[in-house]
């Protein structure tokens, strides 16, 4: 519930906030994300908070469940910075959906000045959430948007307006803009921007990994060490432009060399 201030030189904490309404009813949930607004003094916060206004989350059957009024929301704080303390809380998003696994939850500020905020697939389909639906690749609908219904927000991350409102220029999804950006996540927990990489870069991951695969020329390269040696591991991925998904096609082995796959 609280947003500690530590000294780097002394390790000396100060609370800077301490938010009551944070929910944390198990151990992937609470108050996850914090993001500094470099052009002013707002923090803005991602936590989960329980909703019975919104009403009973649909995925949670069991009435006497503690995750079954739990919902997620980026809140706007303001920094003091002579009393070093954050107030005059404001809602920016509310009502996200959040779970009792993989919540994701990592709040960014990107190089746009948009913040950028990721969601995990919460678990469904595994362990006590067995047989529930895994919806990464589910794209909101522009009825879902009106109603500012965000189910079909998980599995992804979102790219917002400081005011939490739709950026125009986000992609167009199943014919819709909304707030999401990326899709396909299990539960992404860290974020991070990088320049765009040179020509003579761009030529060699050409040369070395890019394929066809039906059609669409896309792939991943990652290495992955185990002991002693390292594997080049090919992470064939498509955009399914009928159905307009990202699919991971095929994960292959370690190459013999740059021009075969195995």
């Amino acid at each position: 519930k609280r947003v500690t201030r530590i000294d780097p030189a002394t390790g000396a904490k100060s609370v800077a906030v301490t938010i009551d309404e944070v929910s944390a009813p198990g151990g992937q949930d609470g108050l996850l994300g914090l993001a500094l607004d470099p052009n002013s003094n707002n923090v803005y916060v991602f936590y989960t908070y329980q909703d019975q206004a919104k009403g009973p989350d649909p995925m949670v059957k069991d009435p006497n469940s503690r995750y079954r009024f739990l919902y997620g929301k980026i809140a706007r704080f303001s920094f003091d910075p002579a009393a070093g303390t954050l107030s005059n809380r404001t809602d920016i998003i509310t009502g996200l959906t959040a779970s009792n696994d993989h919540n994701g939850g990592r709040l960014k500020f990107g190089p746009d000045k948009k913040l950028y905020l990721t969601l995990g697939d919460q678990g469904n389909n595994q362990l006590g959430n067995f047989c529930l639906p895994v919806q990464p690749q589910r794209l909101p609908t522009a009825k879902e948007l009106a109603a500012k219904e965000f189910a079909s927000y998980v599995g992804k991350s979102l790219r917002i307006n400081l005011d939490g409102s739709v950026p125009k220029d986000n992609p167009k999804l199943n014919g819709v803009v909304s707030h999401v950006y990326t899709l396909g996540h299990r539960n992404p927990q860290g974020l991070d921007f990088a320049p765009d990489v040179s020509d003579n870069a761009k030529q060699k991951y050409e040369q070395d990994y890019v394929i066809t695969w039906h059609g669409e020329t896309v792939v991943a390269g990652a290495h992955l060490r185990r002991g002693r040696r390292t594997h080049l591991v090919r992470i064939h991925v498509y955009f399914d432009t009928e159905r307009q998904q990202v699919v991971v096609a095929y994960i292959g082995r370690h190459l013999r060399d740059k021009g075969s796959a195995s």
